[in-house]
């Protein structure tokens, strides 16, 4: 039986290759029709670059993480963003999704001209919006188990070092516990890696259940509302290429806590409240204005709103356009 499947999956594995080798061939006689191509992540391949003389070759950078927090990735991983990296000086132009990803690359590689490298925000997509469906809500909270009593403190993301969530779970605890807060709870959002730093934070959640809760992965089609029922945002990032969930929250009405570091203050401007992202006491003074000033938070949702409208799919595609057509 082993054998057999054995020779199963092997005979699959050279069909693939098979198809792969003649799509790639297809591909490459194909696009020599074309002025101009955009890789969207990974530079071509060998095969693939010795045909694009004639054409202009353009290459988008979302961020450089793997060079920049390389304890948290693996080798292979930070040999993919090498080739980005050393790519990004033999092609024509170059796109990067902020500013400072653009002095990243060229920090990472001297050889790459800045003329050559143009500056195109992300924008938020349309179904981020602020929900005021009680109906939905509720069922939001009822399906990812969020008390209805109680206010909201949220952040999200992967289980990652550079996401300084301990920083934010233990800045929470104490804030609570010094002011002896009973009606707001920290609500941990997203995907969710088996780390040292996830036994810590489900420790924390387990010591303090009224207070923390981990959701796990939610679905997209929530987000939107789960920024909406939230009475403000925390994400103190130590490392962001362009920092969209930023952007998603503002769209939603939820005021924001953020760094004050790497990209996130060209996102968040002066439209919510920036802290250094290693300094306890910055963090305890931006908490204590959020749950304590609802005046302040009004005001950050209507600054929130304004600025959203800086960054947009469509100017995204104007630049990238644009610049090609140079």
């Amino acid at each position: 039986m082993h054998k057999k499947i054995i020779r199963f999956m092997a005979n699959r594995i050279k069909h693939l290759i098979r198809l792969l080798k003649l799509e790639e061939k297809n591909y490459i006689k194909n696009i020599n029709e074309y002025d101009a191509i955009l890789f969207t992540f990974l530079p071509p391949n060998k095969a693939l670059d010795k045909k694009l003389d004639k054409i202009k070759k353009c290459l988008y950078i979302y961020d450089l993480i793997p060079f920049v927090c390389a304890k948290d990735f693996k080798t292979m991983d930070r040999e993919k963003f090498k080739k980005i990296v050393e790519y990004a000086e033999r092609a024509d132009l170059c796109f990067a999704i902020s500013n400072h990803t653009k002095e990243d690359l060229l920090k990472c590689n001297p050889k790459v001209k800045a003329d050559n490298v143009k500056v195109g925000y992300l924008g938020v997509n349309s179904n981020f919006r602020k929900i005021c469906n009680t109906e939905i809500i509720g069922q939001i909270k009822q399906k990812y188990k969020i008390p209805n009593d109680k206010k909201i403190a949220l952040t999200v993301g992967n289980i990652e070092e550079r996401k300084n969530l301990l920083f934010t779970v233990n800045n929470f605890i104490r804030f609570i516990e010094k002011n002896k807060i009973t009606d707001l709870i920290l609500v941990i959002a997203g995907a969710t890696m088996h780390n040292n730093v996830l036994d810590i934070i489900k420790e924390q959640g387990e010591k303090n259940p009224n207070y923390i809760y981990i959701t796990g992965y939610i679905d997209d089609n929530d987000m939107a509302g789960l920024y909406s029922m939230s009475d403000f945002f925390v994400y103190p990032s130590l490392y962001e290429g362009f920092g969209l969930p930023v952007l998603e929250a503002m769209s939603c009405g939820c005021p924001v806590v953020t760094s004050n570091t790497t990209s996130l203050p060209e996102v968040i401007g002066d439209a919510g409240i920036q802290i250094n992202p290693k300094s306890n006491e910055q963090m305890q003074e931006a908490l204590s204005e959020m749950y304590y000033n609802e005046n302040l938070r009004k005001e950050y949702i209507e600054k929130g709103y304004k600025r959203v409208k800086m960054f947009s799919w469509e100017k995204c595609a104007k630049i990238v356009y644009e610049n090609i057509k140079k």
